[in-house]
Formats: C-alpha cells, sequence, structure tokens
C-alpha cells in the first residue's frame, strides 16, 4: 500500500466517522468534542474562513441544498476539506448565536457525503 491508498483510506475514514456524527449527535454533543477539528488538521485541511469555498461557491456556505448541486462535480479535497474545517471553527469560535441551525449541520453531511465518495 502506498502513501495516495493510505491518505485515501483516512480521508475516507474521517468522511464517514463525522458523517455519523453529525447526522445522529445534538448540538450539545458535537460540542463538547474538539476531535473534528483535530481530524482536519491532521488530513492537511487548511482553516481559510471559507474563503475559497466562498469563491469557488457563492451563496452555498451553510446552504444544504445548493451546496450538494454545486459539490455534485467537484473533485477537491483540500477544498471541501478546508471549507469543513472553517465551518467548525465557526460555529465553535465566531458564530455570535452559538448553536448549529438543522440546515446548517445537514450541510456538513453534504460535503462529508462528498469527501466520502470522493474516497471510495
Amino acid at each position: 500500500m502506498d502513501a495516495a491508498d493510505t491518505a485515501c483510506e483516512d480521508l475516507h475514514a474521517f468522511a464517514m466517522r463525522w458523517i455519523s456524527r453529525f447526522e445522529d449527535w445534538g448540538y450539545g454533543q458535537l460540542f463538547e468534542t474538539m476531535d473534528f477539528s483535530d481530524d482536519c488538521r491532521a488530513l492537511g485541511f487548511e482553516m481559510d474562513c471559507c474563503q475559497a469555498f466562498t469563491e469557488a461557491f457563492p451563496d452555498c456556505f451553510r446552504d444544504p441544498v445548493a451546496t450538494e448541486r454545486a459539490i455534485a462535480g467537484c473533485d477537491d479535497v483540500d477544498l471541501l476539506g478546508s471549507a469543513l474545517h472553517s465551518g467548525w471553527r465557526y460555529y465553535n469560535h465566531w458564530n455570535d448565536f452559538g448553536g448549529f441551525e438543522p440546515e446548517e449541520r445537514d450541510w456538513f453531511g453534504v460535503v462529508l457525503r462528498r469527501l466520502a465518495e470522493l474516497s471510495a
């Protein structure tokens, strides 16, 4: 097994682990763990305040329906991963009301499912 295969397996494990957490965990459980940010960093995902994502896909951040359509053909793992990392930081550090709306939590699932597809 080479480094590319290992990286792909690590990405897939990350996506599958967090898909289930975002779908199954409540708000409090999600915020009790900081593992998500650690996992993003371990995969090399940058935190860029979603700048690259919003430039590539205007008006999609936090909108799961628009994002699902927009990223269907996207194969840029780093762009998608960095959007996840930035989104997580937004909700944990910069969000004034301190929480996920249901569609915002769904946005994470959409991006994670695309990463799972790309790494399957």
